[in-house]
């Protein structure tokens, strides 16, 4: 079964890697050499102009840095779905675990003119002086990873589900070139459809795709010699973010579209999505907190409509049944923490536990699927 595109849009999804709120990271500074080595402060507050002033006369070197983090734990996405070629209008739901981390750091060496015989040194536009900024080093860290379940239910009562697993890494060096840091962040992604039901019914597919996302970055104090401040402009900077919705083989991009994933009727499949692998190859997965660091995490699958799952543990040769569920949707968000699997089998902390599920769907088809998870609460 070949379905053409589908093309989906979502009303709510990832928040952008600034945070709530949107406000971009705070830059810090450190002075490095001179008179005020060890100096701490951010070069965009008010207080900056004093001890940029009181470096008037010296070279030194200033070492600066920003960091950012976004979380989600079970983030509800909600949007439409339609299908040309097969005349399909819908919804669609997403339950998301996710993750983004950036960090920039470098390194910028100041040549401060003295004060002029006017006595005028402020570093404002009517300044006097302007320092000379060079920098030599300049090093970007961007990494992440979502895992989410989806449902589609369409009007004629047809369904699909999934998941979508990927991972974003930067590139470990950049260049440099006309006052810019170029690097490149790549998404590897892994879609899964693992059943339906009505037009898609018993199908199965899966489709993989990584997609190379060039980042340019001004470098800090390039504009100095018009006007610009040492050390700031970088907290601004806008990364790629994990895609909210990758759907396809050749166009992920392209507005969440599913382009040539082909679809086979096997009669189904089971994914263990949450707890998430971080890495492109995870298996062994922490089984600990979500990525909220706050919330425990728990177990998350992606399988047929209307299956019903049973999920056991297994350690030290013993089996337990955690939990048996019906879903509806394809999708099923469990309540099986990290210290449920402990309980239920008598493991302590930091023990490996190989949980399995099973489905077995209305057509009576059983899928299974096992992965080994180490429990740290």
């Amino acid at each position: 079964l070949n379905p053409g595109d589908f093309q989906v849009n979502t009303n709510n999804g990832p928040r952008g890697n600034n945070g709530p709120g949107g406000a971009p990271p705070e830059t810090t500074c450190t002075i490095e050499s001179g008179a005020d080595t060890g100096t701490v402060f951010n070069p965009s507050s008010s207080g900056s102009s004093s001890i940029f002033q009181s470096l008037q006369g010296q070279t030194v070197s200033m070492s600066c840095g920003f960091s950012s983090s976004t979380t989600e734990s079970n983030l509800a996405t909600t949007g439409t779905v339609k299908n040309t070629p097969l005349r399909l209008r819908g919804t669609i739901a997403m339950t998301c675990d996710q993750s983004q981390s950036n960090s920039v750091q470098w390194t910028q060496q100041l040549t401060i003119p003295a004060q002029n015989s006017s006595g005028s040194g402020s570093s404002g536009s009517g300044s006097s002086y302007q320092p000379t900024i060079t920098t030599s080093s300049f090093t970007t860290s961007v990494s992440g990873y979502q895992a989410c379940t989806w449902a589609m239910s369409f009007v004629d009562g047809s369904k699909l589900a999934g998941s979508i697993e990927q991972v974003m890494q930067s590139s470990p060096t950049g260049t440099v070139n006309n006052n810019t840091y170029s690097f490149t962040i790549t998404n590897n992604a892994h879609v899964h459809v693992t059943g339906g039901a009505g037009v898609f019914a018993d199908v199965t597919g899966d489709a993989q795709f990584g997609q190379v996302q060039p980042v340019s970055v001004p470098l800090p104090g390039s504009n100095s010699g018009s006007g610009g401040s040492p050390g700031t402009g970088s907290g601004h900077i806008h990364f790629a973010h994990l895609l909210g919705f990758a759907f396809g083989a050749k166009r992920p991009a392209a507005g969440g579209q599913m382009k040539n994933m082909r679809l086979a009727r096997t009669g189904g499949a089971v994914r263990i999505v949450s707890p998430a692998g971080t890495r492109a190859s995870a298996r062994l997965r922490v089984f600990g907190y979500a990525p909220d660091g706050k919330t425990p995490a728990v177990i998350s699958l992606a399988t047929v409509p209307g299956a019903t799952c049973l999920i056991n543990g297994t350690a030290r040769g013993e089996t337990a049944k955690i939990l048996d569920a019906t879903t509806p949707s394809g999708q099923l968000v469990t309540h099986i923490t990290s210290k449920t699997l402990r309980s239920d089998l008598k493991v302590r902390k930091g023990a490996n536990v190989l949980v399995t599920a099973t489905c077995t769907t209305s057509a009576k088809r059983s899928v299974s699927t096992s992965q080994l998870l180490r429990l740290e609460l």
